[in-house]
């Protein structure tokens, strides 16, 4: 079965953007998180969704939206790993250069 693996990143994105909305609206928290793990399911059933985004293609790289916010993965064997969770506002090219190549 496709599964989704989330790097330490993304779990410590999706726990942080949790607790940001938690503190405003709990249920608009709930719901969100809930989305956006229904989504990565369906991405790894389903990994190429979303195009490669272009400056990382090399790497395997796709940007998925969940507005407002962007779930960053790649393929994987099994599914997809989960690179990033980060707002759409965010540099997202210049916080996924920090992050390790496949």
């Amino acid at each position: 079965m496709a599964e989704a693996r989330f790097s330490p990143l993304a779990e410590k994105d999706l726990l942080e953007l949790f607790e940001y909305i938690t503190q405003r609206r709990s249920s608009s928290a709930v719901r969100l998180r809930d989305r956006l793990l229904t989504v990565t399911q369906d991405l790894a059933r389903n990994p190429r969704m979303a195009p490669h985004h272009p400056p990382f293609e090399s790497q395997g790289v796709r940007v998925f939206p969940v507005k407002p916010y962007v779930i960053c993965y790649r393929e994987a064997p099994d599914g997809v790993e989960i690179i990033r969770i980060l707002h759409a506002a965010r540099d997202i090219d210049a916080i996924l250069r920090d992050f390790p190549a496949k």
